[in-house]
This record gives structure tokens, sequence and C-alpha cells, in this order.
């Protein structure tokens, strides 16, 4: 992710990685601190994500911030791609343009977003 208006990258919290699972046109996960839910739209490489909704539990200011930051990211998505096991998604904002990375936590490779 990208920190405001500068092309920096903002690594995740180790211990509090983002993390979201797209099955079936709904995208769920957790923020590092809150759970969200929402949906998501694929055409042709293109990726739509609906404004998702999450709970409110209070977490350290570093970790809301991250967890903003993200949220963000993902609603502002663009396109996507499925590479070598990794799904990378490309979003646009206000602040600037950036990716955001996932790759399997079970050991399968990520495939496609359907």
């Amino acid at each position: 992710m990208t920190v405001e208006n500068s092309p920096m990258p903002m690594l995740p919290l180790q211990e509090k990685a983002p993390i979201a699972d797209f099955s079936d046109g709904r995208v769920s996960g957790s923020g590092g601190c809150n759970q969200f839910t929402g949906s998501y739209e694929t055409k042709e490489g293109t990726l739509t994500v609906s404004p998702l909704a999450s709970t409110f539990k209070a977490c350290e200011e570093s970790l809301m911030t991250q967890e903003q930051r993200f949220l963000t990211a993902m609603q502002d998505a663009k396109r996507y791609e499925v590479d070598q096991g990794q799904l990378t998604v490309f979003y646009e904002n206000d602040q600037g343009s950036g990716v955001l990375r996932f790759v399997s936590q079970n050991n399968e490779p990520v495939r496609a977003l359907w």
C-alpha cells in the first residue's frame, strides 16, 4: 500500500497483517483489527469492490491506520492479476495508486478470482 501523498510503500505490521478471502463474488477478511465483508465483481481483468462493512473494534493507532489504508485501497481496486500463485490488486484513489499483494495461506496457489 502507499502512504498518503507518497509512493512510499506501507508494509503491514507483521503480527497483524491484513487478509482477504475472495470467493463467489464475496470478499471478507481482516484489516488487522476488525473483520470486514463486501462483494466484488470481475470482468476481463478489472476488479470492482463494493463499499465494505466492518466491525468497530478499537485497536492501537498504528494498526487502525494500517487497516483504514488497506480498506480504502480495497474499495479503490481497479484491476487484478494472478501470477505465480500470487494475487495482485491494483488500486487508485485521490492519494495516488498502488498495489496490494496476496498469497495463499493454505499453501495452495492463488488461481483466479471468480
